[in-house]
């Protein structure tokens, strides 16, 4: 059974941040990834009025080939990565997702995403995530700063 670090990605700089130092980490700790990106559909639906089928299968599409260069960033590294896309509440599906498979030993996420207007009007999904620790959360959860805001941000191990 090889054991699994989480990482959770909506594509922002702090995401990679978070990806960079989870591969780093896997790699000393001969573990493999699970890359995850959640495609918060609710908010397509409020912004479009509808999710067509057409802009599901778009935002689909576009969260595959993301993932696939994260995949290729991995095996680069000497890393296996595993992606996962999800449709839904981005916070709700990162903690199904650790509680789904036995063999996710951490969570590793980014402080800050994608949405500045999302994080304003609802709170940050990381946040909402660390708030599921004493709750739901399985694993321990690493939280990495950003190189954006933190240039002196120490991620390498």
């Amino acid at each position: 059974m090889v054991k699994k670090i989480l990482v959770a990605t909506d594509n922002s700089s702090a995401a990679w941040d978070a990806i960079t130092y989870a591969i780093c980490l896997a790699k000393k700790m001969e573990m493999e990834i699970v890359v995850l990106q959640v495609i918060n559909d609710a908010i397509y639906a409020e912004w479009t009025g509808m999710l067509n089928n057409n802009l599901r299968e778009e935002l689909e599409k576009n969260a595959t080939e993301s993932l696939k260069s994260i995949c290729v960033y991995g095996e680069e590294e000497g890393v296996r990565v595993n992606p996962l896309i999800r449709f839904g509440n981005p916070p709700h599906e990162i903690v199904e997702a650790a509680n789904e498979d036995n063999d996710i030993m951490l969570l590793v996420m980014g402080s800050t995403g994608k949405s500045t207007v999302e994080r304003y009007m609802m709170g940050s999904c990381t946040e909402k995530v660390a708030h599921e620790i004493s709750r739901r959360l399985p694993c321990p959860l690493i939280i990495t700063p950003t190189k954006a805001r933190i240039p002196h941000a120490r991620l390498e191990l």
